[in-house]
């Protein structure tokens, strides 16, 4: 039901920017948000750089990141969920610079926790590309 209300709840976030005066005190607990809506806030994305010693071992993996973004839209905390070794701190340093449109419902801004999935793949020619 919680995510029914905050799909709904996205495509008016702009309004709790809009109208500053209409914002209730932010809610600190978070509240968890599927990946595609966390996406879909999403202003400033960082790709995470291909370790270069991961690309001359060819290789290549995923690494899940859960992030915490507060009432203003900064990633706040993260935490390496899995992924291969060689990989995670790439992963990790680029999802700490991401940026989000405030989460709101009804006027409130909410913090949030959610999950960034980063994918790396190297490619036979040598060329590595990490995407999230």
């Amino acid at each position: 039901m919680a995510t029914l209300v905050l799909l709904s709840a996205a495509i008016a976030h702009a309004d709790c920017l809009r109208s500053p005066k209409k914002v209730e005190k932010p809610r600190h607990e978070p509240m968890t948000v599927p990946m595609r809506l966390l996406l879909s806030h999403a202003i400033a994305s960082v790709q995470p750089v291909f370790p270069e010693e991961a690309r001359r071992a060819h290789i290549d993996g995923e690494v899940v990141i859960a992030i915490e973004v507060n009432h203003e839209g900064n990633v706040t905390q993260t935490q390496l969920l899995s992924g291969e070794p060689s990989l995670r701190a790439a992963a990790e340093f680029a999802a700490k610079q991401w940026r989000f449109d405030p989460f709101c419902i009804d006027g409130r801004p909410y913090t949030v926790r959610s999950v960034l999935d980063f994918q790396f793949r190297w490619r036979g020619s040598g060329a590595a590309t990490a995407t999230p």
